[in-house]
């Protein structure tokens, strides 16, 4: 009764390497005004999410970092959304969870691209019960990184997730390539 879709393919990761003012130019491009002013206001100012164990998450996204990120997730949003509602209606009254992965990707997920998927995907009207970022994993390996750093990422990734859609956190990669490894 889950569907999993991993559309981060479709991310446009020229985002990332443009100017602020060839943000703003393809933003305009791509966003119609109506569009673009709702997406808009529902950023710049801090977000504050509730990790377990009492700690805070605080999450701002500039109103260029929402046009940046708006770039980079538009066709994956858009897939994912057009996937969720076929499901929907080819499914009629069974339920079913929904899954986001992003986990798929060269880099890390930032907890500002969880915020923002999520918070767009809500824009949308539409649930998610599992969100999977990528939190530093490797596909078949063993983690190598920082224990600390890894239970702070996944601190901050599920606070955000639960604050935002109720979406429980998803690992997708990791816990070694062999029963061997005792990880």
């Amino acid at each position: 009764g889950c569907l999993t879709i991993d559309a981060s393919d479709l991310f446009w990761l020229e985002a990332d390497r443009l100017t602020p003012a060839q943000v703003r130019r393809r933003f305009a491009e791509r966003f119609r005004p109506e569009q673009a002013g709702k997406l808009l206001r529902r950023y710049g100012r801090p977000r504050i999410f509730k990790a377990p164990g009492g700690k805070k998450v605080q999450v701002t996204i500039s109103k260029l970092q929402a046009m940046r990120l708006a770039l980079k997730f538009q066709d994956s949003l858009r897939i994912n959304a057009q996937i969720y509602r076929y499901c929907k209606r080819k499914l009629r009254r069974k339920p079913f969870a929904f899954e986001i992965s992003l986990d798929e990707t060269a880099d890390m997920t930032s907890p500002r691209e969880t915020y923002f998927y999520l918070n767009e995907w809500r824009a949308l009207g539409l649930p998610c019960q599992y969100f999977a970022p990528n939190i530093g994993f490797g596909k078949r390996a063993d983690f190598r990184g920082d224990m600390a750093a890894l239970e702070h990422r996944t601190r901050q990734h599920h606070a955000i997730a639960q604050g935002v859609s109720r979406a429980l956190l998803s690992i997708h990669s990791g816990s070694g390539t062999t029963p061997y490894s005792g990880k």
